[in-house]
């Protein structure tokens, strides 16, 4: 009797060892990140860190509908240096820096435009966590993760930082806290 239980809670742990597997693959880890260092870029060979500016990988032309049912681009946002951030309402890293994320918007106001794009997600389950979580800077939809395809995105949530010229100037694919989005502000944008 004791093998079959054993090999019974052997397969269940192995099961629950696989769908926290999954999970932490899907959408981080969900384990805070430490204040230093700050997380790692996410970086191609065609963008690498020191690369000058005019070497540097250019924003898609991508259009989107905003979560007030208006229409968008990211060319609306030429001139401006701006902050993207991919979340999804599934993802707990996501959701964690959300209030950070209104926070840095807040206190930069004018200077640093924001864009949250919402992945893949249902909807009213996108709507809800942004009234909850008090987001007021826009919100686009992209459905089908076509946006977040275009950009290269590896895992939730990933931040793009770009320049008024509609340069990348840095990716993060890992949860953000506000001093660290602040200071990679500070460093890719100079603001």
């Amino acid at each position: 009797m004791e093998v079959a239980g054993g090999r019974r809670w052997g397969r269940l742990r192995g099961a629950w060892t696989l769908i926290a597997l999954m999970a932490a693959l899907s959408c981080g880890s969900g384990t805070p990140e430490p204040a230093s260092p700050p997380p790692a870029a996410v970086t191609g060979p065609e963008t690498p860190e020191d690369a000058p500016a005019g070497d540097r990988r250019r924003v898609p032309d991508v259009r989107f509908d905003y979560f007030d049912g208006s229409e968008g681009s990211l060319a609306d946002f030429a001139g401006t240096p701006t902050v993207i951030n991919f979340w999804a309402s599934w993802c707990p890293p996501c959701i964690t820096e959300m209030p950070a994320f209104e926070a840095v918007h807040r206190e930069l106001g004018p200077n640093v435009a924001f864009l949250g794009v919402n992945v893949g997600d249902e909807p009213g389950a996108a709507r809800e966590l942004a009234e909850r979580t008090g987001v007021t800077y826009p919100l686009a939809e992209d459905p089908d993760s076509a946006i977040f395809r275009a950009f290269g995105g590896l895992g939730m949530p990933t931040t793009v930082l770009v320049d008024g010229h509609g340069t990348i100037m840095h990716m993060v694919a890992s949860r953000l806290k506000a001093q660290d989005l602040r200071g990679l502000i500070a460093e890719h944008l100079g603001r």
